[in-house]
Order: C-alpha cells, then structure tokens, then sequence
C-alpha cells in the first residue's frame, strides 16, 4: 500500500568471526525467536534458514549513516521472553509520530511537561480526551490532499503519488542542545504496544540540528519534504471515529507490523 511509513537503513559487513557483535545480539535473538511466534508450525528446513539468518546478523557489524553518531545503536523489543524496558529519555522537546494512540501511553510519555508535538490520524485523535490534546503544543495529522482515494491507471498522471493513511512509528527526542535521539520501529503510541505485542524500536542518535523538531518541521527549508506531509488537526473537522472499526483496524497494524 501508499502508507506514509518510516524505515531505518543499516549498513553493515558479515565478518567470518567466532563470536558476535554484541550490539548485533538483540536482533539476532528477535530473528532467531520468530518461528515460535507463527500460528502454524514451521518446518525444520526453515527453522534452520531462519537460524543461518541469525548467525549471520550476529556476526555483522552495523553502522548508521550520516547524519546519525556511527558510534551508536540500540534495538528494544516487547512481547518476547527476553525483552527490552525501554525508557524514554528527559527530553527538552519532543515529538510523536503514530498511527494509533491512546490516552494512557501519551500521558506518561509527556508526563514531565516538556514541549511536545504529536502526529497521528485525524480519526485516532478524536477517540482521545480533550485533556490529552490539550498536553501538546501542536498536534498535526497527514495533510488531506495527500489521503486521495487511490484510482487505479492514475499513477502516470499525477506528480504526487496519493496515500492512504499514517503508518510511521517515529520518536524524537531533543535530549539537549545538540544531541537528539530518535526511535523507528513498530510500536504504537498505545498501551498495547509495550504491554503486551511483539514489537520493536531501533534507537538511532545525532546532531540536533539535522534532527531536531525545528529542522524537522521547518517548511522554509527546499528539501524538506517531511514538514510538507502535515496540517494542523482541527477537533471539529476529524471525522467521527467508528470504534468497532478502529478495533478492526488496529488488529490488522499488529498483524501488519
């Protein structure tokens, strides 16, 4: 589908070593953990291919690309026997980007107060109690022209390919003046997704004036192409949510991610 998603890239070399890296452990684990999570049981061949992947991953050393500190990584999962407590770093600003949101969850991740943004689907924020809006400085959603009903035998004739829906998971941190952290992966903005799912964060680190709030959502700047994907959320123009289909939908993102 056309969703509006966000993907982290590592680049890295399988070395012929003995032992791994340890910072390649944790998702050499989550990959080696996968066959005991499907519904039908896998065969042998690919329990064993699964096991090759693992081994190979453990045994490459991945680095992020500019503008991220090479130096740093970190996965964080949930839902499995050896998971991650991750906790949100104290922020001086931050921002959230998810397609599912719940009161509970946004209350403790903006619970010290700081500035905070958040970013969602027009529909999940009308399901959300107006104190909790009220705790961010700005809230957006996906820019309405962007979320045209898809038309097949369009695609050649216009400039902007049209979407679907919020399907990034993103959290930005400013953890000081120069340096911001920022978590990609599946989890949503929900209790759910760090109680209870098998899910998964990547913690990147870098300077903060490539990825701070204030470059990230300057529409000045020519080539910034991700401030142009959002417009402020108006309450009395969200279209009313139905609940039962928002439960649909958020069964089939779990499934999804």
């Amino acid at each position: 589908d056309r969703c509006m998603d966000a993907v982290a890239v590592l680049e890295g070399e399988s070395r012929d070593r003995k032992n791994g890296y340890s910072a390649s452990r944790p998702i050499a684990d989550f990959v080696r953990a996968l066959p005991a999570l499907t519904k039908v049981p896998v065969t042998d061949v690919v329990r064993e291919r699964v096991e090759r992947i693992a081994r190979e991953v453990h045994r490459t050393e991945f680095s992020p690309g500019f503008p991220f500190d090479e130096s740093y990584f970190e996965f964080h999962f949930f839902g499995l026997e050896r998971e991650s407590r991750i906790v949100f770093h104290e922020a001086k600003r931050r921002l959230i980007v998810a397609p599912f949101v719940s009161d509970d969850a946004l209350a403790d991740m903006v619970s010290d107060g700081k500035p905070s943004i958040l970013i969602s689907r027009a529909e999940q924020l009308s399901l959300l109690k107006p104190g909790t809006v009220a705790k961010f400085e700005r809230v957006l959603v996906p820019r309405q022209e962007l979320l045209e009903i898809e038309k097949p035998g369009d695609d050649e004739q216009q400039d902007t390919l049209p979407v679907s829906d919020l399907h990034a998971k993103l959290y930005v941190e400013e953890v000081g003046a120069h340096v911001t952290n920022i978590l990609v992966g599946s989890a949503n903005a929900t209790n759910a997704a760090f109680e209870r799912n098998v899910e998964v964060l990547l913690s990147l680190r870098g300077p903060t004036k490539f990825l701070g709030l204030a470059t990230l959502l300057d529409k000045a700047r020519d080539d910034n192409d991700f401030a142009d994907l959002w417009q402020d959320y108006d309450a009395e123009l969200a279209p009313i949510a139905d609940p039962e289909a928002v439960a649909l939908e958020q069964r089939l993102e779990s499934a999804r991610a």
